[in-house]
């Protein structure tokens, strides 16, 4: 999708594909002002991702002791 924005915006960055030089932030910006989602998880991808992540956060067990190097 294209924007009108005056030269020097912050999005403009003179690439045709509106990503060339900017930082990562401005892109993520960029990218969900303009609708595009390839980069963004759905809720249910978010929430299952949490089912599977935070049993593995939450465990406070200690690991056993293992050899350095193996």
């Amino acid at each position: 999708m294209r924007f009108k924005h005056p030269p020097g915006a912050l999005f403009d960055d003179g690439e045709e594909d509106g990503h060339g030089e900017m930082a990562h932030d401005e892109r993520l910006i960029g990218d969900a002002m303009a609708g595009d989602r390839q980069l963004f998880a759905r809720q249910y991808a978010a929430e299952l991702a949490w089912k599977i992540v935070e049993p593995i956060s939450d465990d406070t067990s200690v690991l056993p002791p293992y050899k350095p190097g193996t």
